[in-house]
């Protein structure tokens, strides 16, 4: 046999090899990454509604300092003491079965609303079980439920599908109140806290039963996020997309068959509520800008982000979805951000360098007061920068416009405050 056959062989032995112990690496990150407890976590096996508690010193949603502050938390005024409420039990599919709390409140507002939890706990978290106290006593009908291999539901495999699998089951958890307790589509609502607000991102695109959605940190960008956590466990985060192949190869369950974007498309005038704090250790906060940056320009065509970072997010959106312009603030974002220049349309620029120079050339002659300084048209302390490789765009016509309502503001005719 020739020596070149003998390399092609040897190599592609290699090849197999690598790729073998690639994914196998891949199988055990997604194995391990996605394991929940097919139980009650052991510091909440005593929460009910009528009584809960905050965990122990240590065993907290995150560690630290900012967790610590909390342990013993009295929440007494927030239980359900007074009202009514039955363990009931919901098939999802022939294999699963999910365990829930039908509550009542004393006075219904004739609203109900779906509860879950985060990844790893169950209906008995307190997490789960404040907010749904909060729903309760102003009115609402709550279905607090256990997803899928947690708590008292069937467990299949142990493992979470990032929202992929749960969704649907709260699909037919929709179904199942429409039909049993009489709930109206437009009167449900869901909240879904941590890992539970990924299902509930996903959950407009498999129903119509549910009319409004509200996320206690939730995620945009799957990957990106599914990369953190895959770092945030000790692994090199490039074995995530190792994982992602793993998981739809060896087990049938593709992670992000359903993504946020969908599931924001689909809700159309449905509300979705995000609530995420800015110091968030496990779930990156800037996911949850994205997320809204997103949602905000859904039917927009051009859109005009003026809060903090949502510059970005919008245009990266815009490039992704195709759909919407941006107008870029602070800066030309034609040039402080040119990969994003296919849909910056203009910018509304402060005029920093304008003030910067009048304010030399005052110290310069000795005229320099410390009179507060306002940048506008006159002054050039503001203005709108050109459209660039838009100009296309802007027609002679609102070009005019645009010139003209300029020069009506310099000249005091239209005030701006």
């Amino acid at each position: 046999m020739r020596a070149s056959k003998w390399i092609a062989i040897t190599a592609g032995v290699l090849v197999v090899v690598v790729s073998g112990g690639a994914l196998a690496a891949g199988n055990y990150v997604y194995t391990s990454g996605t394991v929940v407890p097919c139980a009650i976590n052991e510091d909440d096996l005593a929460n009910s509604p009528e009584a809960f508690y905050t965990p122990s010193s240590g065993n907290g949603p995150f560690p630290g300092e900012g967790w610590e502050k909390w342990v013993d938390y009295d929440l007494s005024e927030w239980w359900l003491t007074e009202n009514e409420y039955e363990a009931v039990e919901i098939p999802v599919s022939e294999e699963v079965t999910l365990s829930a709390w039908w509550i009542e409140p004393e006075v219904s507002n004739g609203k109900s609303v779906i509860v879950t939890h985060g990844i790893g706990t169950s209906r008995r978290d307190f997490n789960a079980l404040l907010p749904t106290a909060m729903l309760v006593k102003n009115g609402f009908q709550v279905l607090l439920v256990d997803s899928r291999d947690t708590g008292e539901s069937t467990c299949t495999d142990g493992r979470h599908s990032a929202g992929q699998e749960e969704s649907t089951d709260f699909a037919v958890v929709a179904d199942w109140l429409v039909e049993t307790k009489g709930v109206k589509p437009e009167s449900l609502g869901m909240f879904g806290v941590s890992g539970g607000a990924i299902a509930t991102s996903l959950l407009p695109a498999k129903t119509d039963n549910v009319s409004a959605f509200a996320m206690e940190g939730t995620i945009f960008d799957f990957n990106a996020a599914a990369t953190r956590e895959v770092e945030f466990q000790g692994f090199p985060g490039f074995l995530w997309q190792l994982a992602l192949i793993s998981a739809q190869l060896f087990h049938g369950v593709n992670l992000t068959e359903t993504s946020a974007m969908q599931g924001i498309e689909a809700a159309g005038d449905r509300p979705m509520l995000i609530l995420h704090g800015d110091i968030d250790q496990r779930l990156d906060y800037q996911s949850s800008v994205d997320f809204y940056a997103y949602a905000k320009q859904q039917g927009a065509d051009i859109i005009f982000p003026v809060a903090g970072g949502l510059g970005g997010a919008t245009a990266g959106n815009s490039i992704a979805s195709k759909k919407s312009y941006v107008i870029w603030v602070d800066t030309d974002g034609y040039v402080a951000a040119p990969q994003y220049k296919e849909v910056l349309l203009s910018s509304v620029v402060k005029g920093v360098d304008t003030s910067v120079k009048e304010v030399i050339l005052e110290a310069a002659a000795g005229t320099f007061t410390a009179t507060g300084y306002q940048g506008n048209l006159e002054n050039g302390g503001t203005y709108l920068a050109p459209f660039h490789d838009l100009a296309g765009m802007v027609s002679d016509e609102l070009s005019n416009e645009l010139e003209a309502l300029g020069d009506a503001i310099k000249s005091g005719e239209v005030a701006v405050q």
